[in-house]
């Protein structure tokens, strides 16, 4: 994960020609997971430094998610949607791989 963010921190147009659309596997610390109130989706944040990788789900991921706790090490599959904001990277279509 910090890879990852490293590489969009450097250069978002190359970060993106590496990551953007693609499915990529990451692991990190979760810092929330269940339902997004903003967005409404089922979501996990995992968090590395000042930085967060928000994770959407698709609604037949509930079980997998809601198993989810702050603080526990995860590893999520899913395709990157690039930034979000300066500190943060999106994916969609995530599948918990490992807890």
């Amino acid at each position: 994960m910090a890879a990852l963010f490293r590489a969009y921190q450097q250069s978002e147009a190359s970060a993106d020609k590496l990551y953007k659309g693609k499915t990529i596997t990451v692991s990190g610390v979760v810092y929330d997971a269940g339902v997004n109130p903003y967005t409404k989706k089922l979501n996990v944040s995992l968090k590395e430094g000042s930085s967060i990788l928000f994770c959407d789900f698709p609604s037949s991921a509930q079980s997998s998610v809601t198993a989810l706790r702050a603080g526990q090490q995860a590893t999520v599959r899913g395709v990157c949607d690039g930034t979000l904001t300066r500190t943060s990277i999106g994916m969609k279509n995530c599948a918990v791989v490992s807890r």
